[in-house]
């Protein structure tokens, strides 16, 4: 797609409408997205968040917590805004780690703690007096972890029939995914999503089978990373490799 260099191109993030994917220069450097924002990007396009988010716009603190806890936010930010909005970064609550010390230096007994692990929890305790004596010994204990850690999820593992996933993330695939979400919101069909995202594809008038190897596929990733994907980005770190969709000039 040509798009005039005259125009003055935004990314999705920095405007107040949602793209509706037929305008490439909406989509610029996503190759400087981190994961987190690629999480943002997604759940603000999930249109259940949607919904949420705008039957408690002018609801009780409360009531927007309680859609910040459904969808995986330790604090309510509505879904219209920008990734650095009026409340902030977006912050997830999962990869969030819990801690309780016993440090009160003017009571020394001991602190009983109760707590329910939920299943496929792992509670682990570290001691600070032998650090104090040898530094070492957190690397020690952190490595003793890693590997108490590992163990527990190989049995996780055979638990439930299925290996930990590997995934090599690219910014290509990412922006393609929250075009095709963008092109379907405006209510663009598959096949229109088709011939506007591969248009360089020459097999594109035909159907069946081929439509779905290169359109139903990458939209049903796309509605998956939208409704529940976007909780895994968001506790990865740096951002995902290559760059984003290509834009002519």
């Amino acid at each position: 797609m040509t798009v005039s260099g005259s125009r003055k191109h935004l990314e999705v993030n920095n405007k107040v409408d949602r793209p509706d994917g037929t305008d490439v220069g909406r989509y610029r450097n996503l190759n400087k997205w981190s994961y987190r924002k690629w999480a943002w990007e997604f759940l603000r396009r999930n249109t259940s968040f949607i919904a949420e988010c705008k039957r408690v716009r002018n609801g009780t603190e409360a009531d927007r917590q309680a859609v910040a806890d459904q969808y995986g936010l330790k604090k309510f930010k509505m879904y219209s805004e920008n990734y650095r909005g009026a409340s902030g970064m977006p912050r997830f609550s999962m990869g969030s780690i819990s801690s309780w010390t016993n440090l009160d230096c003017d009571n020394a007994e001991d602190r009983r703690i109760g707590i329910r692990l939920g299943y496929g929890q792992v509670l682990v305790r570290f001691n600070l007096p032998p650090i104090i004596q040898d530094i070492k010994a957190l690397d020690k204990q952190l490595r003793l972890v890693e590997l108490r850690i590992k163990k527990r999820l190989a049995k996780y593992e055979k638990i439930i029939e299925k290996e930990a996933a590997l995934h090599k993330h690219k910014a290509m695939n990412f922006g393609i995914y929250i075009r095709l979400l963008d092109l379907l919101n405006a209510g663009k069909t598959p096949q229109e999503c088709a011939e506007l995202v591969f248009s360089s594809r020459k097999e594109i008038g035909g159907r069946g089978k081929y439509l779905h190897h290169i359109v139903n596929e990458p939209i049903e990733s796309a509605m998956r990373m939208a409704d529940e994907g976007y909780l895994y980005l968001s506790v990865l770190k740096e951002m995902p490799k290559g760059k984003g969709i290509p834009v002519k000039r």
